[in-house]
Formats: C-alpha cells, structure tokens, sequence
C-alpha cells in the first residue's frame, strides 16, 4: 500500500509470487491488455524487464478525506480480481495457453459460477 500525500492519492498493489519468464513475457503482456479492457478498477501491470507482475487499485482523494471504508473497498476488489485472474495466468505461463484461450476459460467458469 502507497499513500502519495503531495499527489492526494491511495494506491495498493498486489505482487504475483511468481516471476514471468522471460519467453512468456510476450504473451503475458497480450493477457494484460486484454483483461484490463473494459476493467473498472484497477488494472494489471507488467515489467517487462524483470517479469515482475501485479494487480493495482488506487483512488484519487484530493478535496476529499480519505475513509476507512475506501481502502477496504480497494483492498477487497484488488484481492479479489487477483484470485479470480490467477487460475488464467497460471494456465499462460505454464500450461501453454494463449492469453486468449487463458481469458476464454476464465469467461467460460465465471458463467459456471453464475449458472450453480
């Protein structure tokens, strides 16, 4: 978690314990772009250089106050997305998905979900 008082924002970040290999790095980028189309808060990063990948949300509070209750919200959905994105990326990097066909199956058992 980051406060950047000058700038009056909040961010919080989660960092994937894996490091993209340098030959999926590519294809993670592709997955990143795609998945964060259309994502409302927050958005996946990636370092190209070191594989280093990781889930942001941030508010901006200028004028405002800064509540409790909007860093949980952060927080939840930052978690949230992380766990909800993990089986996909996992199927990218070690499985020899497509990031296409990696969000495919996400798409495929989110509908599942709904569907029980």
């Amino acid at each position: 978690a980051k406060v950047d008082d000058f700038q009056e924002q909040f961010l919080f970040y989660s960092v994937f314990p894996v490091t993209i290999p340098a030959h999926c790095r590519a294809q993670l980028a592709e997955f990143c772009v795609r998945a964060n189309f259309g994502t409302v808060i927050g958005n996946f990063e990636l370092a190209i250089e070191t594989g280093t990948l990781r889930y942001k949300t941030s508010i901006d509070v200028y004028g405002s106050v800064l509540e409790i209750e909007m860093i949980r919200q952060l927080i939840e959905t930052n978690l949230s997305m992380v766990d909800q994105y993990w089986p996909a990326l996992m199927q990218l990097i070690y499985g020899g998905v497509s990031p296409v066909d990696a969000l495919k199956s996400l798409e495929e058992t989110s509908l599942e979900e709904i569907a029980a």
